[in-house]
């Protein structure tokens, strides 16, 4: 079932345009319609001079199937998803809407002079009607250029190894004693050759391991040294990413590629600012041999069309994550679509997934699963097994911090902890107690978000007297969120540090490659605290123990993948907050974004 991306608190308004006609009128009077995607649709039409309701109509719904995540419009699928979407809101009797004929809407939208054919010119018309997904032509030409990069990409092949010397090479990548199975073998080959390799699994799984040994393995079959660039989506993944590779690649023996220091995908691009485009592309190609992007689940569609246009021809390209998680907040779901294409036997790209779990077991990774598979009897039943992994705490209202027992005592102690070492100026403990757990949530306001959660944990900090009285911003043991890139300071959007006294007065301690990086607080000014954060924010980041506050059934952000993703920043310990019907919601809710990359075509 295809659920919007936009939070509880962040619902289209049900106010009705009063320029608005039916259909679209009705539709908007429903709830289905934001004021936003009726004004897009009567700009669109308005500017071709086409008044039909039935076009009006289409183009507010593909508005609609953007602010949710997907990057086109499903006719076929659309009357379902809406008819789902109302019922799951829960506001009473779900209302009859005057749906078109699914014939004569395709006939309106293919005379519409706002529709153009797959085949016509680019950017003439405002909409493009490819079978039975309508896009703003703007995506239709993103997704036309991804599928068309991987493509051109996978016609070119490399010089070939022979079978024996590329095996020996991949095998020397596995040194004695080191675990390791046949699919992380079969990626460190499946890179010579393929221009485009896709390595997915779950956390634990050895995705970083796998990514040195497939970097080690093609530099072995190479007569010359290959260049390699590292990037992510976000600044934090990129540096988590760098880290675990050059790791893994000292216990390595031979010959092993220059890797420069990663970043971000945007930064690799070389972006010139908001709205400014980016540097590199066609004319002026990403430089590297080879390229890896990490947690690819997080990459929307139109900075993957910036990066297929900036690649060379010949640079191996390599995406790695888990198709399970969160995708991106922006529209579509590219490595789910990509993987979905690749297992539906598509060429476009390689596709090697990883299942062995080399680093969890117990409760936690038989929850993991379950929740994969989509099997909410078998999650609901570990979550109440009584297991010390899992907690659930059941309640079906808004929970306050002190009813929470478990939680409560944990950030108790945490705050405890963490003001002691930033007391006495112990900047690495301090960072240890702040990874020690994470209180997630899928909203950021509202009674189940993050803003709700820290007021919370802070007037419990202000009553243990771990945060001094008044209104001052700084003090030792405050966490904090870094919120956007300062490359002038060395931090990245996602970076957490905390606050700690030194003999110069106190200073935010971050972790920094030989040991923490202090900064005087007033250099600081995108930064929040961080008693809570977000599913999304979270991405990527590991925790000794999670508690997750799930929303209600009616929030359209409760899906399997939400559930998965927080679940799996655990490390040893996982605390679910909510009630059970949200719980067997969510696993039996997956996300589903419209696409055309996800077919194969």
């Amino acid at each position: 079932m295809t659920t919007p991306a936009y939070g509880m608190d962040d619902r289209p308004d049900d106010a009705v345009p009063v320029s608005s006609r039916p259909p679209v009128r009705d539709f908007a009077a429903a709830g289905v319609l934001s004021f936003a995607a009726v004004h897009v649709a009567q700009t669109v039409c308005r500017l071709v001079l086409d008044r039909d309701p039935l076009v009006q109509l289409a183009a507010a719904l593909t508005v609609r199937a953007l602010e949710s995540g997907s990057v086109c419009l499903d006719l076929d699928a659309v009357r379902y998803e809406v008819g789902a979407w109302l019922t799951d809101r829960g506001t009473g009797a779900t209302p009859e809407l005057p749906w078109p004929d699914g014939d004569a809407w395709r006939t309106a939208l293919l005379a519409s002079p706002a529709v153009a054919a797959p085949g016509a010119p680019l950017n003439r018309a405002p909409l493009r009607l490819d079978g039975s997904l309508l896009y703003l032509e703007r995506y239709w030409c993103d997704e036309t250029a991804v599928r068309e990069h991987l493509r051109r990409r996978a016609q070119h092949r490399h010089d070939p190894v022979d079978a024996p010397t590329l095996h020996a090479a991949a095998s020397a990548t596995f040194s004695p004693g080191v675990q390791a199975d046949d699919r992380q073998l079969e990626a460190a080959m499946r890179v010579v050759s393929e221009p485009t390799t896709i390595l997915a699994g779950g956390p634990g799984t050895g995705k970083t391991a796998t990514v040195a040994r497939m970097l080690a393995t093609v530099q072995a079959v190479s007569a010359r040294p290959l260049t390699v660039a590292l990037a992510a989506p976000s600044g934090k993944a990129a540096a988590r990413l760098e880290q675990s590779v050059r790791e893994e690649l000292a216990r390595i023996p031979g010959a092993h590629p220059l890797i420069d220091p990663a970043t971000t995908v945007h930064r690799l691009l070389g972006a010139r600012g908001e709205l400014r485009g980016f540097t590199r592309g066609a004319t002026d190609p990403i430089p590297h041999d080879v390229v890896v992007i990490d947690e690819m689940s997080m990459m929307a569609l139109p900075l993957m069309a910036r990066l297929m246009a900036a690649l060379r021809d010949d640079a191996r390209l390599v995406l790695v994550g888990d198709p399970m998680q969160l995708t991106s907040v922006e529209a579509g779901s590219v490595l789910a679509d990509l993987a979905s294409a690749a297992r539906a036997g598509s060429p476009q790209a390689s596709l090697v997934e990883l299942t062995n779990n080399w680093r969890s077991g117990g409760a936690v990774a038989d929850l993991a699963g379950a929740i994969r598979r989509g099997d909410a009897d078998t999650a609901l039943r570990i979550a109440t097994s009584g297991r010390p992994e899992v907690v659930f705490v059941e309640t079906d209202t808004a929970a306050q911090l002190e009813e929470i027992v478990p939680v409560r005592d944990l950030a108790a102690a945490m705050l405890h902890d963490l003001a002691g070492a930033a007391l006495a100026g112990d900047a690495p403990a301090a960072l240890a107690v702040l990874e020690r757990q994470r209180l997630l949530c899928a909203h950021r306001h509202g009674p189940y978000g993050v803003s709700w959660w820290s007021r919370q944990i802070d007037q419990l900090a202000r009553d243990l007297g771990t945060r001094p009285a008044g209104h001052d911003e700084w003090y030792p043991g405050r966490g904090v969120l870094v919120t956007a890139n300062a490359e002038e300071l060395g931090l990245r959007n996602g970076d957490t540090g905390v606050t700690v006294s030194t003999t110069r007065g106190l200073r935010v301690a971050f972790h920094g490659e030989t040991g923490p990086r202090l900064l005087p607080p007033w250099v600081l000014d995108d930064v929040e605290s961080v008693h809570a954060m977000t599913v999304h924010k979270a991405q990527g980041s590991q925790f000794g123990t999670v508690a997750v506050v799930l929303p209600p059934v009616q929030s359209p952000l409760l899906t399997r993948e939400l559930v998965y993703t927080a679940i799996t920043r655990t490390i040893d310990r996982v605390i679910i907050i909510g009630s059970i019907e949200a719980l067997v919601t969510a696993i039996s809710s997956p996300s589903a974004r419209a696409s055309g990359l996800a077919r194969g075509r």
